[in-house]
């Protein structure tokens, strides 16, 4: 059974890209173009990993984050960010890791098999 992946832009294209990149990689992929509706979105499943970008309308991923704490969830996040200054995320409580949205997709893919087969769930 593939696992499941929950991915959070507000780029539709960005989204396009990621989701048939991690679909050919083997893994089921769900979108949110928000936080809010990535909340909604995990009231029915509960993904084994989650995308999230920072800057999005609506709930940002920091609110986003926030929200996943209280709720007790403990599922791994990966920021997806344009940006380079990575200091201020890494002293946030639940991320796991990071993507430059510049890198190699490939990049983000060994990322994912990492955290998904070290169960860092």
């Amino acid at each position: 059974m593939a696992q499941k992946i929950l991915l959070v832009d507000d780029s539709d294209d960005f989204r396009e890209a990621v989701k048939s990149r991690l679909a050919a990689s083997g893994y089921e992929v769900t979108e949110a173009t928000d936080g809010s509706k990535a909340l909604e979105a995990m009231k029915s499943q509960i993904p084994d990993l989650i995308i999230l970008d920072i800057k999005m309308p609506q709930m940002d991923g920091y609110t986003f984050i926030k929200n996943l704490e209280k709720e007790g969830k403990d599922v791994p996040v990966i920021i997806l960010t344009a940006y380079r200054d990575m200091e201020s995320l890494f002293k946030m409580e639940g991320i796991s890791d990071f993507f430059l949205k510049s890198d190699d997709m490939g990049v983000l893919v060994k990322k994912i098999n990492v955290l998904l087969s070290t169960g860092n769930q």
